[in-house]
């Protein structure tokens, strides 16, 4: 260990670097911070809609929760059978309900084993809860298993009898988990469970499908949001692994003339402003509006701006949607202006007031304001329109499927880091000299 090298760079470097890493940290932070505040707002939504579950102050007819879902209890696979340990299917646990929604589960099984046991397979929107652990001391995890899954008997999912929405039977349980953690019993061996006498105990409010709708399509807009902060949150751990890759790495130099706080607020923070600017300006000279060639000529002009001008434009986050990368604020824009969202990262009355939307055509109202797009910028725009307004569908979809797209997870955020290893050597050098 003595003669291990540690790289000690001056300490001015030193203080620099460790500025950076601040900076990057305090920014998923607020990443972070928001994705809590979110949870909460589906509780007050709730609330606000329908009251209390338990008091029922606006009097709703109610059912009781064993009489409106079957309650499955999971298992356990036979741990003899190794090869029923060997898969990709989620089998979620008590230590996986840590959120609102699951996506992964730190255990898999073989999809054989629904097949040739009695372990069922949930669909996709099945809500689960804990019964059975020492956490229902304290919390009573409600969670929305947004893949196909399994689950262990430690759980229960609940399958409805009849139409329920299961944003809306979540968020009923979660307001009312004080109440259900006061029907939590004990086990011989000291163990907390919630029985099927607590589960019966539980009252549903059902205030019409109508309402439930109406709530539904509101938490939808929630959880959109939510997914755009969760890849947001994604890129930034990327980049802060990749910072730190550098700075322990000798590649963090000195040679930067602006602040740590400006390195990282240029990556990260949208400018929606210019976002909304960019967008009109290319969805006014791209033939017929095309709305999928306007998404991605925001993409190519981005990479072309990091290549030039070593910065994004508007700092937007790419996914990597089956058709190639998408920019998600913009696109999550235009889905207000046909009701697929409430709102987005733009400013959605200023979106309205200069764009339609028909199908997949936009059709511009104003012209781009030129004080928000820097000259560097308008060339950027430029260059990708006319590197893809002729383009056919299949051409620009080829022409987007770029390294970075296919080294993303598919359906997540592309790492920022991904699309610079995109640009020729001296771009990427002229981008990551802090």
């Amino acid at each position: 260990m003595d003669d291990l090298p540690f790289p000690l760079p001056p300490l001015e470097d030193q203080r620099r670097i460790a500025a950076i890493l601040d900076q990057a940290e305090t920014i998923r932070t607020q990443r972070r911070t928001a994705l809590s505040l979110l949870d909460s707002l589906t509780q007050s939504l709730f609330l606000d809609m329908f009251g209390d579950p338990v008091a029922n102050p606006k009097g709703w007819p109610t059912e009781s929760l064993t009489d409106l879902c079957h309650c499955y209890s999971g298992g356990t696979p036979s741990k003899a059978k190794r090869e029923y340990w060997e898969g990709e299917l989620p089998w979620f646990s008590a230590k996986d309900m840590k959120a609102e929604d699951l996506f992964d589960s730190e255990d898999h099984i073989s999809g054989q084993v629904p097949e040739t046991t009695t372990l069922k397979l949930l669909p996709k929107d099945t809500v689960a809860i804990v019964v059975r652990g020492m956490i229902l001391a304290h919390t009573f995890p409600v969670c929305v298993l947004r893949i196909p899954a399994t689950i262990n008997q430690d759980l229960k999912a609940l399958l409805p009898k009849q139409p329920v929405n299961s944003q809306f039977l979540a968020a009923c349980l979660r307001s009312q988990s004080g109440f259900v953690l006061e029907k939590v019993s004990e086990a011989g061996h000291g163990t907390k469970r919630l029985d099927t006498q607590g589960l019966q105990s539980i009252r549903i409010p059902r205030p019409g499908d109508a309402l439930e709708q109406t709530f539904a399509t509101r938490i939808a807009s929630i959880e959109a949001l939510k997914a755009t902060h969760r890849r947001a949150l994604a890129a930034l751990d990327a980049l802060f692994a990749s910072l730190q890759q550098r700075a322990f790495s000798g590649e963090l130099t000195l040679a930067a003339p602006r602040s740590p706080a400006q390195s990282l607020e240029h990556l990260q923070q949208l400018e929606a402003s210019i976002g909304l600017e960019a967008l009109i300006f290319i969805a006014k000279r791209m033939p017929d509006g095309d709305l999928y060639n306007s998404l991605k000529a925001i993409y190519f002009a981005d990479r072309h701006h990091l290549e030039h001008h070593g910065r994004q434009i508007y700092n937007e986050t790419y996914c990597a949607l089956p058709h190639g990368p998408v920019p998600q604020s913009a696109y999550d824009a235009t889905r207000v202006l046909i009701g697929e969202r409430m709102f987005s990262d733009f400013d959605d009355d200023a979106m309205r007031a200069a764009l339609r939307r028909n199908d997949k055509k936009l059709t511009v109202l104003r012209d781009a304001d030129f004080s928000k797009l820097s000259r560097s910028v308008v060339e950027s725009l430029e260059w990708a329109i006319r590197y893809c307004s002729d383009m056919k569908f299949g051409q620009t979809k080829t022409a987007s499927h770029d390294s970075a797209y296919e080294r993303a997870p598919k359906n997540e955020a592309i790492p920022l880091q991904y699309i610079i290893d995109t640009l020729p050597p001296e771009a990427r050098q002229r981008h990551w000299d802090l």
